[in-house]
C-alpha cells in the first residue's frame, strides 16, 4: 500500500520520467498541484523542497541567458515556483527511488481499479434498494393503518440499512479474491468508517417513525447499536478468514475444497454418501461440503455463494432436473471453477437443452457413480505430479 506521501512523490516522479531527461520536466505551480492531486500550495512547497534536497533538482530561467537552480538566495521560493515556469529534473539518488516505488505504484493502481470497481457496485445496490424502498412504501398505506403503519415504514428502513451493510461486505469479500491486501487494517477500517457513515446518514429520519415518542431516543440507539454490531461481525469475519486463509489452487478456491449442488431429497441421500462423498474422499480430497448439512446462521442463499466461492471444483448433479443446480453451476463456471456434471440414467433425457453439449457422467447408482466420479476427478482435478 502507498502512503499518502508515496504518492504525491510517485506522482511527481511520473511527470518527470516521461519528459525529456535533458529538457526536464517543465512545469507551472498550478499545474504541477493539480497533477499530483495536492491542491494546497504550503503543502505542495513544503514537499517539494523535501524531495529537492536529494531526489530532484529544479532550474528556472529569468531569461535566455540566466538560469538559476534552487535554491537560489537571490530568488524567494514564491518568485522560484509560483511566478512563471520552473523545470524539475531527477537526480541518480532520485531515479532509484523513482524504481524503487514503480513495482508498488503498480500494485496499487490495481488496488484503486479494485476499490472503484466495488464502489461503482455498491453505489448500484444502494440504487437498487431504494427503488425496492419505493415499491414498499407504495403498499404499505393500503394494508397498515395508524401506529402499524409507522411500524412497517420503521421495519423496512431498518432492514434496508441492514442489507446494505452486508452488501457492502460482500462486495468487500469478493474483492479480497482480487487484491488480498484490501484485508490491511488501513483497508478494513476505511470501510468500517464508511459503514458507521452509511448507517447514520440513512438513519437521521428514522426517530420520527418510532411508535412511541418517550422511548424514541432508547430505541433508536438501542438499534443503531444492533446494525454496527451486524457490521462489526461481518467484518471481524473477513479478517478472521485472513487470519486461516489458505494459498489459492490453479482453478481458485480452497484446493481440494468441494462444493456439491444436488436435489437434497431423500432419495438422493445414498447417492450422496456412498457416491459423492466417497468418490471425493477416495482422490484423498476432504469431505465435499453440501449446504444443506453445513451449521450457519446467515441466510441461505449468502452461504451458497461464499461456499462456491471458497470451493476449488463443484460438483453438480442434475438428477431431478432441479432449477438451484444450474443456477448453482453457473455461477461456479462464471468463477472459473471447473464444474463435474453428473446424472442418473433415469433422468439423462430430461437435462436443459443448453447443457447437452457439455460431459456429463452418467450413473445407474451410488457404487457406479463413485468409481466413475473418483477417476473424473483423479483426471482434470487433482494437480499432476
Amino acid at each position: 500500500m502507498l502512503l499518502p506521501s508515496e504518492r504525491i512523490e510517485y506522482a511527481i516522479y511520473s511527470l518527470i520520467g516521461q519528459a525529456d531527461p535533458n529538457e526536464g520536466f517543465i512545469a507551472d505551480w498550478a499545474t504541477l498541484g493539480h497533477q499530483v492531486g495536492v491542491r494546497n500550495g504550503t503543502v505542495l512547497l513544503r514537499f517539494l523542497k523535501d524531495l529537492l534536497a536529494e531526489n530532484l533538482e529544479a532550474k528556472k530561467c529569468l531569461n535566455t541567458r540566466d538560469w538559476r537552480t534552487y535554491p537560489d538566495t537571490t530568488i524567494s521560493d514564491d518568485d522560484f515556483f509560483r511566478h512563471g515556469h520552473f523545470r524539475l529534473y531527477l537526480t541518480p539518488k532520485g531515479l532509484r527511488r523513482y524504481q524503487e516505488l514503480m513495482p508498488k505504484a503498480k500494485a496499487q493502481g490495481h488496488i484503486d481499479k479494485i476499490l472503484e470497481l466495488e464502489s461503482n457496485l455498491f453505489d448500484d445496490a444502494v440504487s437498487q434498494m431504494d427503488r425496492k424502498g419505493q415499491e414498499t412504501d407504495t403498499y404499505i398505506p393500503s394494508r397498515y393503518q395508524g401506529g402499524f403503519r409507522k411500524q412497517k415504514y420503521l421495519e423496512a428502513r431498518l432492514k434496508e440499512i441492514e442489507e446494505l451493510i452486508r452488501e457492502r461486505v460482500k462486495f468487500r469479500r469478493e474483492s479480497l479474491i482480487k487484491a488480498p491486501d484490501l484485508r490491511s487494517p488501513e483497508y478494513m477500517n476505511d470501510l468500517r468508517e464508511e459503514i458507521i457513515n452509511m448507517v447514520n446518514g440513512r438513519s437521521v429520519n428514522l426517530k420520527s417513525l418510532m411508535p412511541d415518542p418517550a422511548k424514541s431516543d432508547d430505541r433508536m440507539r438501542d438499534e443503531m447499536q444492533r446494525l454496527l454490531k451486524v457490521a462489526d461481525v461481518l467484518l471481524r469475519q473477513l479478517e478472521l478468514q485472513g487470519d486461516i486463509a489458505q494459498p489459492l489452487s490453479q482453478f481458485g478456491g480452497i484446493p481440494g475444497r468441494c462444493f456439491v449442488a444436488m436435489w437434497f431429497d431423500e432419495s438422493l441421500n445414498d447417492v450422496f454418501e456412498l457416491g459423492i462423498s466417497q468418490a471425493v474422499t477416495d482422490c484423498g480430497l476432504p469431505a465435499p461440503i453440501r449446504i444443506d448439512r453445513k451449521e450457519h446462521n446467515n441466510q441461505i442463499t449468502d452461504e451458497i455463494i461464499d461456499a462456491i466461492r471458497d470451493a476449488e471444483f463443484v460438483i453438480a448433479d442434475f438428477t431431478g432436473n432441479r432449477g438451484g443446480v444450474y443456477y448453482e453451476a453457473g455461477f461456479a463456471r462464471g468463477l472459473g471453477r471447473p464444474v463435474i456434471h453428473c446424472c442418473r440414467d433415469t433422468d439423462f433425457d430430461e437435462r436443459h437443452f443448453d447443457t447437452r453439449l457439455i460431459n456429463h457422467i452418467k450413473w445407474t447408482g451410488p457404487t457406479d457413480l463413485r468409481e466413475k466420479l473418483a477417476n473424473r476427478i483423479k483426471a482434470t482435478i487433482i494437480p499432476k505430479a
